[in-house]
């Protein structure tokens, strides 16, 4: 699977969790994990294609380190040096 269908996936996930949570919330990356069907590093070049090229998306970590679970830092996708744990579109 190329990297512009997994992007895609993943925005139509972010979409579907934005509908039930609210327009503009911050989806954890793990999230991805249950609405998806793709593996941890296809969702890592995803985020990071996304990133790369588009200019909406965002991709942060977590400010409150003690909220980071298990499965945050095990989906987490680093960019730039950084642990990233969620991402939004504006």
């Amino acid at each position: 699977m190329n990297t512009e269908t997994i992007a895609t996936e993943i925005r139509t996930a972010y979409d579907t969790y934005t509908t039930q949570n609210g327009q503009g919330v911050w989806m954890p990356i793990a999230e991805l994990v249950n609405r998806v069907d793709l593996n941890p590093e296809q969702i890592a070049a995803g985020v990071k294609h996304l990133n790369r090229t588009d200019r909406a998306f965002a991709a942060a970590g977590k400010p409150d380190q003690w909220s980071i679970t298990d499965m945050d830092r095990a989906y987490a996708v680093t960019l730039g040096g950084q642990a990233n744990h969620v991402i939004t579109w504006s």
